[in-house]
């Protein structure tokens, strides 16, 4: 992980410790997934490929277009393999902290939600998370689709699923 990474990782979790006091969670582990979410963002595209042959990690049609996708699911294998983590919360909060997904755990919603408030500071957004985790996980969901879709790359149908459910509930 690069010292920009590093740095990343610290302030994602910072922020999850902000947003996380009105929410029952375990701190230690909220803070280990956000230090980790990034593990494999800097690992070189030709050894995640070399990974996710070697371990089997199977790629949906959008992630082999998409590898700037692999880090989530990549990352969660190398906390799996490499650290002995079988918390499927937390390797599920890294493997999903960038499309998203719908019914996502409290680490997984803190983490997503975290992360694009460190790359995309909004106070606002901080506060709705405090008092409304699932308004604020829709707002960044519905910011993030205009983003691919601005930028023309494919949208994850994991990402329109999330958007998809939050609608739903929210009726």
């Amino acid at each position: 992980m690069t010292d920009e990474r590093f740095k990343h990782a610290l302030e994602t979790a910072r922020l999850c410790d902000i947003l996380s006091d009105s929410y029952p969670i375990n701190s230690e582990k909220l803070r280990l997934t956000a230090l980790s979410h990034d593990i494999a963002k800097d690992i070189p595209k030709e050894e995640m490929e070399r990974l996710i042959d070697k371990y089997g990690v199977v790629l949906d049609e959008i992630e082999k277009k998409e590898k700037g996708l692999w880090h989530g699911p990549v990352g969660a294998l190398i906390l799996r393999e490499e650290f002995d983590i079988d918390d499927q919360e937390i390797l599920d909060a890294v493997k999903f902290h960038s499309t998203g997904k719908e019914n996502m755990s409290l680490y997984g919603k803190l983490i997503y939600i975290a992360d694009f408030l460190e790359t995309w500071p909004d106070k606002e957004f901080e506060d709705i998370a405090r008092v409304d985790l699932d308004a604020c996980l829709k707002i960044i969901a519905g910011k993030k689709i205009s983003y691919v879709l601005k930028k023309g790359s494919l949208l994850h149908p994991r990402t329109v699923s999330l958007w998809n459910n939050l609608c739903i509930r929210k009726r």
